[in-house]
């Protein structure tokens, strides 16, 4: 009876029991590809096409926007091999860190982090409700505030349930949604990348502000996962190498985020990408828009699945007296609330992005 309770604690669809408590080498398992998985799903993100398109618009070239595309997508190996911390402790990254600053010390780093991922939830959480809203005007479904109100609901259902679920279920959902969405942008790099220009933008050098606002984009969303590389690796065995713990987290964050990088670079060099959605839309054929919109909200939910999951081991750490599917529901509300507000009582969408069909 013992031993099938242990087995239990970490199954897809079942309520992960642990938390932030270290993981007994007798619950641990998996393997070091199940990284390759969760990285290379949760960053198959239209953020990074905005990214690319990002770097052409400071006045890098096509072939040095993707440069610095490819330099930010090797940053993932520091990212991946800070996850040996919780191979070696069975806990998650900002446990690990009370080492170095104490409980209380550590407590500033907390707040922070989960603020800054449940702002990264929010921003995501808005980009997929319009996305959605659009994909149900296109198809003729549910239009103006009800349809943004439905299609808040359902992308926050999506990523509550998997992240509520817990680190099985985390890791099953982003596997099976890399592979929907990696054929799905696969065939909208097929698109864009042939009319790319290459010698945009035919302009004066960019500069010292352009390159390093260039890096600074590129480089924030890797290094904003820095907080949470032990969260996705404390189950594993203690027997797993640093070697290959390092090469699948790392090549999965690396080919998702320069596959997209590339593709807002391309797009960028092709046509106004101001609004970046529509922007990249108006390069595709009319019957692949659904499609494609159905790609951003997918792109969106994958990303935000992660960081509310390691938001409610963040609220254990800052003293939640709470299991972590219970303190899940806190940063989940806080989403809800800041995901309505912008959607609903600000200005917030128009600045963010448009969603008009073309």
């Amino acid at each position: 009876m013992g031993q099938q309770e242990t087995v239990d604690v970490d199954e897809v669809f079942r309520v992960e029991t642990h938390g932030i408590d270290p993981i007994p080498d007798a619950e641990r398992h998996g393997s070091a590809k199940d990284l390759f998985w969760l990285w290379f799903g949760s960053n198959l993100t239209f953020t990074y096409v905005i990214n690319g398109a990002l770097a052409v618009a400071f006045g890098l070239s096509f072939w040095q926007a993707t440069a610095v595309v490819v330099i930010g997508g090797l940053s993932f190996f520091a990212i991946s091999a800070a996850g040996l911390g919780g191979i070696r402790t069975g806990t998650a990254t900002l446990v690990i860190s009370r080492a170095a600053f104490g409980v209380r010390g550590n407590l500033p780093a907390g707040v922070l982090n989960w603020v800054v991922s449940i702002g990264y939830t929010i921003v995501n959480t808005v980009v997929g409700t319009l996305a959605l809203e659009v994909f149900f005007a296109e198809i003729g479904r549910q239009a103006g505030t009800a349809g943004r109100a439905v299609a808040l609901l359902v992308t926050l259902a999506l990523t509550f349930a998997v992240a509520m679920w817990g680190h099985a279920t985390v890791q099953f959902a982003e596997r099976w949604m890399a592979y929907v969405l990696a054929a799905g942008f696969g065939v909208l790099l097929l698109f864009v990348i042939p009319g790319t220009d290459t010698a945009a933008p035919a302009g004066a050098a960019p500069g010292l502000s352009g390159w390093s606002l260039a890096f600074v984009v590129m480089l924030a969303g890797p290094f904003s996962y820095l907080p949470m590389p032990a969260d996705y690796t404390r189950y594993l065995p203690r027997t797993t190498s640093l070697k290959s713990l390092t090469w699948m987290g790392a090549l999965g964050g690396f080919l998702s985020s320069v596959a997209l990088g590339v593709a807002g670079v391309a797009a960028a060099t092709q046509t106004d990408m101001t609004d970046a959605v529509a922007g990249a839309e108006s390069l595709l054929p009319g019957w692949f828009q659904p499609l494609f919109l159905a790609l951003v909200l997918g792109g969106s939910v994958t990303n935000s699945i992660i960081t509310l999951y390691s938001s409610s081991l963040n609220l254990q750490v800052l003293g939640i007296p709470w299991s972590r599917a219970r303190a899940i529901v806190i940063s989940a509300a806080v989403t809800a609330a800041g995901s309505l507000a912008a959607l609903f009582l600000t200005d917030f969408t128009t600045s963010l992005l448009s969603f008009s069909p073309c």
